[in-house]
């Protein structure tokens, strides 16, 4: 069900984004709606597919992971490395310097270096699709925007090496605080093997206690002593789990 409605936030989300590329239909949507109604609409179909991941996500995080595959540890520490330089070049698409005149297009860069950051360290399903809708999408932007005649947006003045100081300062405090957020809500950016939760680990010891007759250590054996005698003995993918808990 949340990965369901994951995909729908990412469909709903992403395919307003998209609609700024097709630059006729969107004119014909602003003719239609007038400036004021297509700014409102867009913003709230954004906030209510953003709502829609979030929630989506976060539901399926809490039913079970479904892997694919098992990403090695080290490029978690690869996605931690690449992910300053990613918030960095989202920063400087708004505090424009040389870095902005450099890259010409950060926001889509930042965009897809975080992506792709997440993808070598999440090797389940939910963040497959997640983040690889991102990336795709940011890539299919970059490409439109070689084809189109307009900006697309009003122009922000561009500044010296100041604004690229100020553009990397603030990035570094973003990225400090996107750390504390993400390891407050444990899970992003994460391997699977550190996802897979305490409370999983020891459902699944309590249904293998179930069934070798050993009833419900949770009413049986309050004090924990069977069940600690029994953890050599659980499914061995929650065994390892454990050493990431």
């Amino acid at each position: 069900m949340g990965l369901l409605v994951m995909i729908l936030g990412l469909m709903l989300f992403l395919g307003v984004h998209t609609l700024t590329t097709q630059r006729k239909l969107r004119a014909s949507v602003i003719a239609s709606a007038g400036e004021g109604g297509y700014k409102i609409g867009y913003a709230l179909a954004s906030l209510a597919g953003l709502a829609l991941i979030v929630w989506g996500f976060a539901d399926y995080r809490a039913t079970g992971w479904i892997d694919v595959w098992y990403p090695p540890r080290a490029l978690k520490h690869i996605t931690v490395a690449l992910m300053l330089p990613a918030v960095i070049l989202v920063v400087a698409a708004y505090i424009r310097g040389r870095i902005y005149t450099t890259v010409k297009h950060p926001m889509l860069t930042g965009i897809k270096l975080w992506a792709a950051a997440h993808l070598l360290a999440n090797g389940d399903l939910g963040s497959i699709i997640l983040f690889g809708s991102f990336l795709g999408w940011a890539v299919y932007d970059r490409i439109s925007l070689k084809h189109r005649t307009d900006a697309g947006a009003p122009p922000i003045p561009v500044g010296g090496p100041t604004n690229d100081l100020i553009a990397v300062a603030v990035g570094i405090v973003a990225y400090l605080d996107a750390d504390v957020v993400s390891r407050a809500y444990r899970g992003i950016g994460r391997s699977p093997l550190r996802r897979y939760s305490g409370r999983r680990f020891l459902r699944e010891c309590d249904a293998w206690f179930r069934d070798h007759g050993a009833g419900d250590p949770r009413h049986d054996d309050p004090a924990g002593t069977r069940r600690d005698a029994g953890l050599a003995t659980c499914p061995r993918r929650s065994r390892h789990a454990l050493w990431f808990l």
